[in-house]
């Protein structure tokens, strides 16, 4: 049973209880987030580095093992399975 007690309330303003963010203000830090994302893909140099963090590798083969993987993923084969197959994949074309 929750419930609170304010015994001078003149104070409540002064001392106030630390609550849930407002609304406006998460909106306004995933909007700031998805700027600086645009902005920053907008610059090559950040995007090629970027790019390259998630694709590590030669992307002719990386690619496309990917894209298997999800296929595998999305047809019901075990995560572990299609990841071991993405693997052997990488490793057959290095």
């Amino acid at each position: 049973m929750g419930y609170e007690i304010f015994y001078q309330p003149e104070l409540n303003d002064q001392y106030k209880i630390p609550g849930k963010k407002p609304i406006k203000r998460i909106w306004a830090i995933y909007g700031s987030l998805a700027l600086g994302v645009v902005v920053l893909g907008l610059i090559p140099s950040i995007r090629n580095w970027f790019w390259d963090l998630l694709i590590p590798g030669d992307p002719k083969v990386t690619i496309p093992a990917f894209s298997g993987l999800l296929e595998d993923v999305r047809q019901g084969t075990g995560f572990s399975d299609a990841l071991t197959v993405f693997c052997q994949e990488i490793l057959a074309n290095a």
